[in-house]
């Protein structure tokens, strides 16, 4: 899959508490705390399988500025804690998740978040064509992405034969806007594995839209949550690039 050629917008059309639907996907513009946003967008609609890769290193705050780095950054991980705990209420029996995890001293905090969605089973390390710049005793050149279903129903699988934990994939140009983006066939690769054609993913996180994207290119359903206006706008941007349908508010 291709790097999205749409730039982020410098201001938003969407407004916050808004859904917005680009052909069967949906994007709310709201906060992913809050039981009425999931009853609204969701419907009768199912999830099938969530992907999602919390705001662990940016602030979880609305408005029409840039997220500001957070002043704590185990906060990050208490923020995915409170989402999920929502979140889980609306995910049927054996459903699938994955949640991109920071490293380091905040892995514990997001190891914790997860179990409210069920117990993790896999941590899949995704490695990088080059290690991230530090100072520390040692440079990052992989990130976490924790795998798990939740309890009471078999877990559909669809990945043939069992594939490696280890995935190995160049990591994307660098974006200002949302610089933490995971790169395109990285997404691709899980949802082949845990979807099939005309599933719904979820992201309760949708940042950039690049889950919903990815979703959307490969003959899945996206919908995703996020709190930003301009985020929803660039997600709902990239979606009508990628689907050539019109965007529509709800």
């Amino acid at each position: 899959l291709e790097q999205p050629t749409t730039d982020a917008p410098k201001r938003a059309k969407v407004k916050l508490g808004e859904i917005w639907a680009v052909g069967p996907h949906r994007v709310a513009c709201a906060d992913a705390t809050d039981r009425e946003v999931y009853e609204r967008l969701l419907g009768d609609r199912v999830i099938d399988l969530v992907f999602t890769d919390p705001p662990y290193s940016v602030d979880y705050t609305g408005g029409t500025k840039p997220r500001k780095a957070l002043d704590n950054d185990e906060r990050g991980s208490e923020v995915a804690a409170e989402v999920f705990d929502v979140l889980k209420d609306f995910l049927p029996k054996g459903c699938g998740w994955y949640v991109c995890s920071p490293s380091g001293d905040k892995l514990h905090d997001m190891l914790h978040a997860v179990q409210l969605l069920g117990p993790m089973r896999y941590a899949l390390a995704w490695v990088k064509d080059n290690s991230t710049f530090g100072r520390g005793h040692y440079k990052w050149k992989h990130e976490l992405i924790l795998y798990g279903w939740t309890e009471g129903a078999a877990n559909p699988w669809y990945g043939g034969e069992t594939p490696d934990t280890v995935w190995e994939q160049a990591r994307p140009p660098r974006s200002d806007e949302h610089p933490t983006m995971k790169p395109p066939a990285l997404t691709v690769k899980a949802l082949h594995h845990s979807t099939q054609e005309g599933d719904m993913v979820f992201d309760p996180f949708a940042g950039s839209g690049s889950s919903l994207v990815a979703a959307a290119e490969i003959g899945r359903i996206g919908y995703g949550i996020e709190l930003d206006p301009l985020f929803a706008q660039h997600t709902i941007d990239r979606l009508v690039e990628a689907t050539d349908e019109e965007a529509v508010k709800l």
